[in-house]
């Protein structure tokens, strides 16, 4: 059952008894908080059926990614600044270097072809980036050609990735700029 069947039964089926007079209004309220916490459960359901339904993309170069979220906006090309929310980890360890998401921490800005890259972005998230549009997420793993390599990074603060890691990201794209022509 997909999210829109869902929504349409539900509008239907929290209206049904709308015509009631006012004496029976007290029992349509006991109705709709009954009929609210049912649909909270059904939706809780049908979300997770989506999420396990996700399909792994495999890249010719080694790159796997998830969609969690399909973009509306622009995609990025070389020259455009982007804003992005990034978490990133080592696969084997679970150690997470970078993590922009919540409420008090920042985006990360990106300038698209630019090198060095910021902290915790790496050759294979900027080719995943190529793709996605602002507003999409994705669940990515990075093979350890595209990430750091065999020289693996040290970011300071008790925080580094070995050599030949494959990492594991969820980047959502804010926004993109579009630079001037």
């Amino acid at each position: 059952m997909t999210l829109d069947v869902v929504f349409t039964r539900w509008s239907w089926w929290m209206m049904a008894g709308d015509c009631c007079g006012e004496e029976e209004i007290g029992e349509l309220d006991e109705e709709r908080d009954r009929r609210r916490t049912i649909l909270s459960k059904v939706l809780v359901i049908v979300i997770c059926e989506d999420l396990a339904k996700e399909e792994e993309i495999a890249l010719p170069n080694g790159i796997r990614y998830y969609e969690l979220r399909i973009g509306g906006g622009a995609t990025p090309k070389p020259g455009d600044l982007l804003l992005i929310d990034l978490k990133g980890s080592v696969k084997d360890s679970g150690e997470v270097f970078v993590d922009t998401f919540g409420k008090n921490k920042k985006s990360l800005a990106l300038l698209m072809g630019s090198r060095p890259y910021t902290k915790g972005v790496c050759e294979g998230i900027e080719y995943v980036l190529k793709t996605m549009k602002a507003g999409g997420k994705r669940k990515v793993i990075v093979p350890p050609n595209l990430g750091y390599c065999e020289n693996g990074a040290d970011f300071g603060s008790d925080i580094s990735i070995p050599p030949c890691s494959t990492l594991e990201y969820i980047v959502e794209v804010d926004k993109v700029s579009i630079a001037p022509a």
